[in-house]
């Protein structure tokens, strides 16, 4: 398998060069010509005249987007004939489609410890939908340099039936359906990059008990959004009179929606019982130190069908071999941070 890196590279960086002049953003052909557009637009809208004029310049303008997007297809196009045929025939690849000739080019990259500049790729979210039922978590995603540049990502409860192993179908911007995933099981993406776990959540989270005061809370009644904030949290203040302990539940972080409240003498098992209607009661183990108002509890919902997550993934600094065999062909290359990188840039510049 011949593998020379100077034609390979050489070659299809002028299609890259190409196919960037055409599409950058704010810099290439296409920006360009939408500028000018806008500028024409602050000119020639004052009378009916130049409106006319206006509605020239936009059709051509419209016209010439066509173009330059039929100049990015065949320039692609071009550079996909070059893999099949050039590449292919260097690498004696069996198949000839342009992925199975990328696959052999990354083979033999790796074999010669070459690589391209890697991308920077930044994720946004995950972000729950407000109207969720359930109160898991989709842990931060992770992922690769098959990571699509602003690509959205829409993950959606679709089967409920076994709580704790729900089915969510993921769905993205670029790519479309990536299938199907599984709570508790993490979910893997190759064409796409990303990798992620949705957990339920079981059992009742609190937050900012720092000295250990309350232990082994129970809930009854709890209605998310009713008798708990939109998130399933509620807010607790805990303060002591003369030895008589006390427990307030607060619907809301200001703590002035009361919805449930106990008090004992000395430490122990406090009842809560429901207060202003709210229909939530529950119980409590205190050890009390100190009065404490920073405390808050995430209780667990179970998740239903429509429940949602998003997040998307972005590119921030391109590694321009890397961006244009992610983004045209769906592979990724052998890759090293900027700087690191055999195979130079200037060749795509």
């Amino acid at each position: 398998m011949a593998y020379n890196k100077t034609t390979t590279f050489q070659n299809t960086g002028k299609g890259i060069k190409k196919l960037n002049k055409v599409d950058t953003p704010s810099t290439g052909f296409k920006a360009v010509l939408d500028s000018v557009v806008s500028e024409i637009i602050a000119l020639y809208n004052d009378s009916e005249g130049e409106r006319r004029i206006l509605n020239l310049f936009s059709n051509a303008n419209r016209s010439d987007q066509a173009a330059l997007d039929s100049i990015k297809s065949q320039t692609v196009s071009i550079v996909s004939s070059f893999l099949t045929t050039v590449v292919r025939e260097d690498l004696s690849v069996v198949g000839s489609t342009s992925a199975a000739v990328i696959d052999a080019l990354a083979d033999a990259m790796e074999d010669a410890s070459d690589t391209v500049k890697e991308n920077t790729v930044s994720i946004s979210g995950p972000t729950a939908d407000n109207d969720n039922a359930g109160n898991g978590t989709l842990h931060p995603p992770g992922n690769t340099q098959q990571a699509r540049d602003d690509n959205d990502i829409e993950v959606t409860c679709i089967d409920a039936t076994t709580e704790s192993e729900e089915h969510w179908s993921v769905v993205c911007s670029k790519l479309g359906s990536l299938g199907t995933a599984v709570s508790g099981t993490t979910f893997e993406s190759e064409s796409a990059g990303i990798s992620f776990l949705i957990e339920a959540q079981d059992e009742i989270g609190e937050v900012n008990d720092n000295a250990n005061q309350l232990d082994n809370w129970s809930f009854d009644g709890a209605l998310k959004g009713s008798n708990t904030d939109a998130d399933g949290k509620v807010y607790i203040s805990l303060s002591d009179s003369g030895g008589t302990r006390t427990v307030s539940v607060y619907k809301d972080a200001g703590r002035t929606q009361l919805v449930a409240q106990g008090q004992r003498a000395g430490d122990g098992e406090v009842t809560l019982s429901e207060q202003n209607s709210s229909g939530l009661s529950g119980t409590v183990d205190v050890a009390y130190t100190q009065d404490d108002n920073d405390i808050y509890l995430i209780l667990p919902f179970a998740f239903d069908v429509g429940d949602k997550f998003y997040f998307s993934t972005s590119i921030s600094d391109k590694g321009l071999f890397q961006y244009f065999f992610v983004e045209q062909f769906g592979k990724a290359l052998p890759s090293a941070s900027s700087g690191n990188e055999t195979v130079s840039e200037t060749w795509a510049q």
